[in-house]
C-alpha cells in the first residue's frame, strides 16, 4: 500500500492517465484551431482581414 491505496487503484489511476494524455493533445489542438478561425473570422467580418 502506498499513501493508503491498494495496487489496484494505482494501475486504474495510471491507466486513466495514460489514456488523457492523446485526448488532451486533441483537444489542445481542436482549440488553437477553433481559436484562429474566429479570430480570422471577426478580421474578415470588420473588413480588416486580408
Amino acid at each position: 500500500m502506498l499513501l493508503g491505496l491498494k495496487w489496484y487503484w494505482w494501475l486504474m489511476l495510471t491507466v486513466i492517465f495514460i489514456l488523457s494524455l492523446p485526448l488532451k493533445v486533441i483537444f489542445v489542438k481542436w482549440w488553437s484551431r477553433h481559436r484562429s478561425d474566429k479570430e480570422r473570422q471577426q478580421k474578415d467580418k470588420w473588413g480588416e482581414g486580408s
